[in-house]
């Protein structure tokens, strides 16, 4: 006699519930490391850097204005704008945010080591 085990909806929808919050953990750690690295290279806490480099963009000053590019090329298009507007990227996109931050602050202080 063979047992044969179907798969049910309930385990279907057990194993989203589980991906979610692996995912919104993994949302959490791409902001509050967004969070720390702004507060590390002397922004303002409960501030992302993302926000910080698009007032920055807006003021004029060109380390907001390359970091914008920077990220709207590694992250989304128009990422600061967005982020003026409080659309803050979720999901994968927040956890690309987050690595691509990571990368563009190697960048950014590659370029303010080298001026």
């Amino acid at each position: 006699m063979v047992l044969r085990i179907e798969p049910t909806a309930t385990s279907f929808i057990g194993k989203n519930q589980e991906m979610s919050k692996v995912m919104t953990w993994l949302e959490n750690i791409a902001y509050a490391w967004d969070e720390f690295l702004n507060v590390l290279l002397g922004g303002l806490p409960g501030q992302t850097f993302s926000m910080r480099a698009a007032v920055a963009r807006q003021s004029g000053r060109v380390w907001g204005c390359v970091m914008c590019a920077m990220l709207a090329a590694l992250i989304q298009r128009e990422h600061c704008q967005k982020t003026l507007e409080g659309e803050a990227p979720t999901g994968l996109a927040a956890i690309r945010t987050g690595l691509a931050l990571l990368a563009s602050m190697i960048g950014f202080i590659v370029l303010v080591r080298l001026s």
